[in-house]
């Protein structure tokens, strides 16, 4: 198809008018004439005229009849554990029904989706199953969850889905009569969803308003997140070129995007169109696309080729209120969203969101263009009362004259200042462009390491330009040097840079090298001159505008050197006044906001508010990937916090993943040196917890020798605690001992006596003597990582370690007969995880729990209350460990549940 290029589009216009008025059997001819003439335009023109005579003959724009090939469906029909009750529809795409489960696991209603065979394409059974254990992942408060996907025994799939009793989006409002405002309220919340499924590389492909549905308490849940993935069949020559079955009917025409109709690429961009059509309906009350569509390809001439009017313009003369409320910035919003260029809409949902957020505060939306008139405009909306009484003021023409001299002086110290940051730009840019092009020897590159030390050298002997010049590139240099771990130098040429600056009168550059300078002291464990620098930086600023970013770098520095600290109370309040000042901001950009982003979700999971934590990872991934960054050094270092962020929340298989995507964009040869050994590190932990043991040992020996090459201290310390439980789990105790007795001697030098730390070694040299038959020696030694956890705990401590401590100490006291003492282990750890995750948050950490809980229970003769443990043990197993993880299939076959 012609991918949304208009000039194509142009020609085939002409054509297609012409050929559609043939008979059948006559426009084999025409297109034969038209090959002489143009030749890539008779080759689109008979893929268009193919799609129309198909889609034509299935009755393109009505439901079709069930497919023949679709089974006999009934109520009372099973399906392994959920049985049908009731029709709640059928069309095109096949039916919905309302099932329940009976095993017992849980009693509420679910919906069983039965899709056309045919839309799964040859082969697909498989492939159905799949792609459904990927997709029931996505778990969302606003997504509908997919809870199964099987293919019944007579070859017909089946999805089970959250079943939502509710009211589609866009009726819900009429119903309701809800404000413009209180319709985009519910309208983020559809954002939230779609941000945190394209974060999961999930892109919907059908957003429209039937797809979403409001409860009866106002709670929105989108549908059928993923299903068009299902539904897709795999790329072909023969599918590239013309609008295939599934193609046509796994979308909506009304809220197709260019690209769909016109057979090109799909992205999370197509997603932003129907989302940008549907806040069109929405606040409007009509659609977009007003011109007669009798026809495919009169919608394909719509949506390609036909701008459509203004939000404000639609609602017409009737609606003055209304009109008013639409004009401006609500209809350069959605304007901007429906854009027939995917590269000109809104880079992610995330983005979407945030300018409606922005326009709910009555703050300058960043699609619009920016002027001094707009803003004010702004400034007034916010302050109406203030306003009105300036308007009063008698003296108000004096007042403006003394403005309008004031801003002139204001105006002209703005451009000084811009001129000075652009100098210092232009310095940055001249030695990159050197470094890239000349620093290199003939024929051999040079690794990036070499650079820096290279521009460290031309800088350091570098009088041109001044002290200002060198001061910020010295910063740019030191810069670079921190995101390759080297410490040490990073901190030696911000120290050169921090006592130039000192030696200037100039605010923002005194001010952005001590507030450099504090973290790489920080890294270092100099905490107490970190907090001074930053107190130091914070002090050389006027309250200005034109310094807005130079106090949030100094926010963000405040925010590193609190985490590095184990304060996280203290880094997230940091990192949010620097989040608050950004949306403030004029100068504001989607680079900065992905790196406020990414300190926002770090902040929280160094503070241990890993739920908190997580929508931030997500929402950071998507708008890296939509700025293209999805391959660069930051993406490693995002990937890494966010899987670590995973693990800790109990999602190892999630975190597998995300560790996985690190590793990949990390490695720069197949030796991978590139990897951080912390991210091995990292990743063989939770391919240990996966009960992968031999790939766990091979990345955690390696990233222990590569650490102990580089002196990497706590990347050998962290690995004596991971190969000690390899080991053991591999049934090698003498080896799990003398990897802990390593770890003894190294630790007692790093560390002093009494960290929280030393709780997770206790922890590993009990579990060990426990391997070992040695129980009295096992129960002290966890008894003591319990007091060391629990101290920590009571102090404040950021993470909690109590939970996993007393879910291992309740295993070996029932092992030991103390059932009782294991059940009160059991039940303190599901107590203590409560308050740190969401209720329905499936967790591996919970999985432990009610498994000792259960087991517990049995000892103790109480049997069926053990079996509701271990149910619940199952599901949380099934969530966050995987169908096929040993411990998820044992507990299954001990329950007698299929599968």
């Amino acid at each position: 198809m012609t991918g949304g290029n208009p000039e194509l589009w142009r020609r085939l216009t002409r054509h297609l008018d012409r050929a559609l008025g043939l008979p059948r059997a006559d426009r084999a001819a025409y297109l034969d004439g038209l090959r002489d003439s143009d030749d890539e335009a008779a080759r689109e023109l008979a893929a268009l005229l193919a799609a129309h005579d198909a889609a034509g003959d299935e009755r393109f724009l009505e439901n079709r009849a069930p497919h023949p090939m679709l089974p006999s469906i009934e109520p009372g029909q099973s399906l392994g554990a959920y049985v049908l009750e009731r029709e709640l529809g059928r069309g095109g795409m096949g039916s919905v029904w309302l099932a329940r489960r009976t095993d017992g696991r849980f009693e509420r209603a679910v919906a069983v989706k039965f899709p056309d065979p045919s839309l799964i394409g040859r082969g697909g059974e498989e492939r159905f199953r799949q792609e459904g254990g990927i997709l029931a992942r996505l778990v969302h408060p606003h997504i509908a969850q997919l809870l199964d996907a099987g293919v019944t025994a007579d070859s017909q799939p089946f999805l089970v889905i959250e079943h939502v009793d509710g009211v589609p989006l866009d009726r819900y409002c009429v119903d309701h009569g809800l404000p413009v405002e209180a319709c985009i309220r519910l309208f983020l919340d559809v954002l939230s969803a779609v941000t945190a499924a394209h974060a999961q590389l999930v892109v919907h492909r059908d957003l429209k308003p039937a797809n979403v549905l409001v409860t009866r308490n106002g709670q929105v849940k989108l549908l059928d997140f993923g299903i068009a993935k299902l539904l897709d069949q795999p790329a072909s020559p023969a599918a590239s070129s013309q609008m295939t079955r599934v193609g046509v009917f796994a979308l909506t025409p009304e809220y197709a995007a260019p690209e769909q109709v016109s057979g090109a690429p799909v992205s999370t961009a197509t997603d932003i169109y129907a989302l940008g059509v549907m806040l069109y309906v929405l606040l409007s009350g009509r659609h977009p696309v007003t011109i007669p569509v009798q026809a495919p390809l009169d919608l394909v001439r719509a949506v390609l080729d036909t701008v459509p009017a203004d939000m404000s313009a639609a609602v017409g003369a009737d609606s003055p209120a209304l009109k008013a409320k639409l004009r401006g910035d609500l209809d350069t919003i959605v304007r901007k969203a429906m854009s027939k260029e995917p590269a000109d809409r809104y880079a992610s949902a995330a983005s979407f969101a945030d300018d409606l957020s922005r326009y709910l505060r009555h703050d300058p939306i960043a699609a619009r263009p920016d002027s001094a008139a707009y803003r004010i405009r702004k400034l007034v909306r916010r302050n109406r009362a203030g306003a009105a009484l300036a308007g009063l003021a008698l003296v108000s023409a004096v007042t403006g004259v003394i403005a309008t001299v004031h801003q002139a002086g204001l105006a002209r110290e703005e451009r000084d200042y811009a001129l000075r940051q652009l100098a210092r730009a232009e310095a940055v840019i001249d030695l990159d462009q050197f470094l890239l092009t000349e620093a290199a020897p003939m024929g051999r590159p040079l690794e990036v390491s070499e650079l820096l030390q290279r521009a460290e050298q031309i800088v350091r002997r570098q009088a041109a330009g001044g002290a200002v010049s060198r001061v910020d590139l010295l910063l740019s240099i030191g810069d670079q040097y921190d995101i390759l771990d080297e410490v040490d130098r990073a901190r030696d040429v911000l120290e050169m840079a921090y006592a130039e600056a000192r030696a200037t009168d100039d605010p923002s550059l005194r001010a952005r090298s001590a507030c450099a300078l504090a973290g790489a002291v920080a890294a270092g464990g100099g905490w107490t001159r970190a907090k001074e620098l930053v107190a130091e930086g914070q002090a050389f600023l006027p309250d200005e505008r034109r310094h807005v970013l130079d106090r949030i770098r100094c926010l963000k520095a405040a925010s590193h050197v609190a985490r590095v600290d184990d304060d996280g109370a203290s880094a997230i309040s940091r990192i949010e006044e620097a989040r608050a000042l950004l949306e403030k901001s004029p100068y504001r950009s989607e680079i900065q906001e992905l790196s406020i982003l990414m300190d926002v979700a770090e902040s929280y999971r160094v503070a241990g508010r890993q739920a908190e934590a997580l929508p931030s990872f997500e929402r950071a991934a998507a708008l890296l990937a939509a700025l293209g960054r999805d391959q660069t050094q930051k993406a490693g270092t995002l990937y890494n916090n966010w899987a670590l962020s995973l693990e800790l929340s109990g999602r190892p298989r999630d975190a597998e993943a995300v560790y996985r995507r690190g590793i990949e964009v990390s490695r720069s040869d197949e030796a991978g040196e590139a990897v951080s050994p912390m991210l091995l590190l990292n990743y063989s932990r939770v391919l240990w917890r996966l009960g992968m043991l031999d790939k766990a040992a091979r990345h955690a020996e390696e990233a222990y020798d590569r650490a102990l090459d580089s002196g990497f201290a706590v990347v050998v310390n962290q690995s004596v605690i991971v190969l000690a439980r390899i080991y053991r789990d591999r049934g090698e105790l003498a080896r799990s001992v003398a990897i802990l007795e390593e770890g003894d001697r190294r630790w007692r030098l790093w560390l002093p006596a009494g960290h929280a730390a030393f709780a997770s070694l206790d922890l590993q040299h009990g579990l060990t003597a426990h391997a070992r038959g040695d129980t009295p020696a096992a129960l002290r030694l966890i008894d003591r990582a319990y007091l060391i956890a629990e101290d920590a705990r009571r102090r404040g401590s950021n993470a909690d370690f109590t939970p996993v401590v007393l879910t291992r100490r309740a295993e070996v006291r029932n092992a030991a007969g103390r059932s009782r003492e294991a059940e009160e282990d059991a039940r303190l750890a599901l107590d203590r995880l409560r308050a740190v995750l969401p209720p329905d948050f499936l967790s591996a950490l919970r999985a432990d729990a009610y498994l000792a809980l259960g087991r517990a229970l049995e000892a103790e003769g109480r049997g069926a209350e053990g079996n509701t443990a271990l149910v619940e043990a199952l599901k949380h197993f099934e969530g966050s460990m995987g169908l096929d993880h040993p411990q998820t299939v044992a507990l299954r076959r001990q329950l007698g549940r299929p599968g």
